[in-house]
C-alpha cells in the first residue's frame, strides 16, 4: 500500500479538483488546516463526517493530538493519494475515553508518523451511533520538520524504497504502528568490520535482521536478533551492540520490526552504523564459510578475524612449499573458547581432518588477549586449511582472534 502512495508523492501532488470522493464525501472541499494549530469543531449527528486537508511543505514527524469530551467515540483517519489518485487510509485511530476527568476533556493522541512531504487528509466521525457526542472536539496536528538525513525517510515499508545510509551514520526512526516495518540500505565499497547500534525505549521488542543483495537482486539474512528489554530503567533509551561483522564490499539492507502486538512502542529508536575498512591478508575476509572460500595466510604472518555468531566458522588456508614442522599461534579474549581444526586436502578435492585443538582461558586475565600455542605438526608439501569455529554457544565470543602458523 504505502509503495504506492511513495510513489505518487515522489512524482507530483495531485491537484485537490482531481481528488475523488471516498464513501461519496468530497475531498475538494475539505477544511484546510494550519500545522501545530489546534482546530475546534463538532459533529451534527451520528452520521456526520468532517474531512480537513493539511499540506507538508518538508518530511517531518506527525502526531495528532485529539481532546473531546469522555464518553464520546471517535474514528480519526489520515489519508493520502495513491498513484491512481485514490485515497487510501494511513492511519486509523479510534479516540474513546468513558472514566470522569477533573478539566471535563481529555486529550488524547495518535501514534506519531514520519512523513513525506505532500498533501494529506484528514477524516473525523463517530465510531457508532451511541458513540456520538455533539459537544465540541479539538484536533491538534502537531508536526515536527526533519529535513535531514538524520532521522528515517518514510515511506520505508519495503526494501525496495529503503531509506539510505552512509557506513557511519546514525539515524533517528519510529515505527508508527505494530505493523510498521522500516528498511534501511548502505553500501560498502571495501571490505571491513562493522558494528551495528541499536538504542530503543524500555518496552520496546524489535525485531532487528541484516540482508546482504544477492545476484538475483534478493535478499539473504546474514543475521537476526530479537532485541528488547521489559525491566525498568534509569536511562531513556536502552543500548544493544550487535555481533560484530566482518563483511565484503557489497549491497546491505537492515529491517526492523515489531516482534509481535505486546512489544511495540511508538517511541523513537536510533540506529548507529560503524565501519572500519579492512584489507587481506591482514584481517579476515567474508565471507569465509567454506574450503571454497578460505582465506589464504603465509607462513609466519597472523592474520584478524572474528566469529559473528556462534555458528560461525572461518576458514584459512596455507601452503607448504616442502615438508616440515608447523605450529599454530592463537589468540583471543580470556572467557572465549575455539575449536581449531586443520585439513588436509584429499585426492578427489575432499577435506580430511589431520588435526584438532581446543583453544580456551576461563582464567580472568590482565591482557586483552591471551595467546596459546598448539604441539607441533609434521606436514608433508602441499596446501592445508584451518576451520576457526565456537566450542559451543556459552563458548563463543564477538572479539577479535589472531590466527598465525608458525613454521617449526
Amino acid at each position: 500500500m504505502k509503495k504506492a502512495i511513495l510513489a505518487l508523492l515522489l512524482c507530483a501532488c495531485l491537484l485537490a479538483s482531481a481528488l475523488p470522493a471516498l464513501a461519496s464525501e468530497d475531498y475538494s472541499q475539505a477544511r484546510p488546516i494550519a500545522l501545530n494549530q489546534p482546530v475546534e469543531d463538532h459533529l451534527e449527528d451520528y452520521a456526520d463526517v468532517q474531512l480537513y486537508t493539511l499540506a507538508l511543505s518538508e518530511p517531518g514527524s506527525l502526531t495528532l493530538g485529539f481532546q473531546f469530551v469522555p464518553g464520546g467515540d471517535y474514528i480519526v483517519e489520515l489519508l493520502a493519494a495513491d498513484a491512481s489518485g485514490e485515497l487510501t487510509v494511513l492511519q486509523y485511530t479510534d479516540f474513546y475515553y468513558d472514566k470522569e476527568t477533573v478539566t471535563g476533556v481529555i486529550i488524547l493522541q495518535a501514534n506519531r508518523m514520519r512523513l513525506p512531504a505532500g498533501t494529506y487528509y484528514l477524516r473525523v466521525k463517530a465510531y457508532n451511533a451511541s458513540g456520538w457526542r455533539g459537544d465540541a472536539y479539538v484536533l491538534t496536528p502537531a508536526f515536527q520538520a526533519e529535513p535531514g538525513g538524520c532521522c528515517e525517510q518514510e515511506f520505508n515499508d519495503s526494501a525496495r524504497y529503503a531509506m539510505r545510509l552512509d557506513p557511519n551514520q546514525s539515524v533517528n526512526g519510529n515505527l508508527s504502528s505494530y505493523s510498521d516495518t522500516d528498511f534501511y540500505h548502505f553500501s560498502l565499497m571495501q571490505p571491513g568490520c562493522l558494528q551495528m547500534r541499536f538504542s530503543f525505549a524500555p518496552g520496546g521488542d524489535y525485531d532487528f535482521r541484516l540482508y546482504t543483495l544477492n545476484a538475483e537482486g534478493g535478499l539473504d539474512q546474514l543475521q537476526y536478533y530479537n532485541i528488547f528489554f521489559g525491566g525498568e530503567s534509569q536511562t531513556a533509551l536502552i543500548q544493544r551492540e550487535l555481533d560484530r561483522q566482518r563483511l565484503p564490499a557489497g549491497e546491505y539492507y537492515i529491517e526492523i520490526a515489531a516482534y509481535n502486538s505486546s512489544g511495540f512502542v511508538n517511541d523513537d529508536y536510533v540506529l548507529s552504523l560503524a565501519f572500519a575498512g579492512e584489507a587481506a591478508p591482514a584481517c579476515e575476509v567474508e565471507f569465509n564459510d567454506s574450503g571454497l572460500t578460505a582465506n589464504p595466510i603465509a607462513l609466519g604472518s597472523a592474520v584478524t578475524g572474528n566469529l559473528n555468531s556462534y555458528l560461525d566458522e572461518d576458514f584459512f588456508l596455507f601452503a607448504l612449499d616442502h615438508a616440515g614442522s608447523v605450529a599454530l599461534s592463537f589468540g583471543f579474549a580470556p572467557g572465549g573458547d575455539y575449536n581449531v581444526e586443520v585439513y588436509a586436502v584429499n585426492a578427489d578435492g575432499t577435506l580430511n581432518r589431520i588435526e584438532y585443538f581446543n583453544f580456551y582461558a576461563s582464567e580472568e586475565s590482565m591482557l586483552p588477549q591471551v595467546t596459546q600455542t598448539s604441539d607441533a605438526m609434521d606436514l608433508q608439501a602441499g596446501t592445508y586449511f584451518v576451520r576457526v569455529t565456537a566450542y559451543n554457544s556459552s563458548g563463543y565470543s564477538d572479539d577479535d582472534y589472531t590466527l598465525a602458523v608458525l613454521p617449526g
